[in-house]
């Protein structure tokens, strides 16, 4: 796990000299299209340290679906099985964001980011017979990982240090090998697009943004 983290780590250190100004927090969500192309729900979180009005750093995280599904079979006249599947990421890392032009009253940036990734998924499965549950399990499996992505968006400021932040990223999610269950589970990476809106709260300085 510590060599997903390498990234963050030199994203957060190499500015670490520079005089801080002000500091912000943000809670949102918003959609992924990991799975299939379809959309899926996305909650996300960080905190920042400004240098300047051109550059922040700061750490988030990221909790966010990757599809689920359920399949029923009739096996005879009463029987029927009924298989239910989840899976979840969460991304945990470093995000430095490079200002842009100032548009008053709102400023555009670029950004970079990086760090871990935990995904667990989930399976369920139920037996009936004449309407009743017969047997039921379920099974969970997790792995970690890394994860990076740049992408780009805009702070909105309201008033007293409140604004709104829209943001879209690339992000590429990525699973080494591993085992579980019995069962060797290959390296593997996924690609997304991630959207999000968050409400943030800037401390300190000016509150332009």
């Amino acid at each position: 796990m510590p060599k997903y983290l390498l990234l963050s780590l030199a994203l957060l250190g190499g500015t670490m000299p520079l005089h801080a100004q002000r500091t912000d927090v943000s809670v949102g969500g918003g959609f992924n299209n990991l799975s299939q192309g379809s959309a899926h729900g996305a909650l996300v979180a960080s905190g920042a340290i400004h240098f300047g009005d051109h550059l922040s750093v700061g750490a988030e995280y990221a909790y966010q679906s990757a599809g689920e599904a359920q399949n029923t079979e009739v096996l005879s006249g009463s029987s029927v099985i009924s298989v239910d599947s989840k899976e979840r990421l969460q991304n945990y890392g470093g995000v430095v964001r490079f200002g842009l032009l100032h548009h008053r009253p709102a400023q555009s940036y670029l950004l970079v980011a990086g760090g871990g990734l935990h995904v667990s998924d989930t399976v369920a499965a139920q037996y009936y017979y004449a309407g009743s549950t017969i047997l039921s399990g379920a099974n969970t499996t997790t792995a970690n990982g890394g994860y990076f992505g740049a992408g780009a968006g805009a702070n909105l400021p309201i008033r007293g240090g409140f604004g709104l932040r829209p943001e879209a990223r690339y992000e590429r999610q990525m699973l080494p090998g591993y085992d579980a269950g019995g069962y060797h589970f290959a390296a593997s990476h996924a690609n997304q697009l991630l959207v999000t809106l968050s409400l943030y709260k800037s401390f300190g300085g000016r509150q332009r943004n």
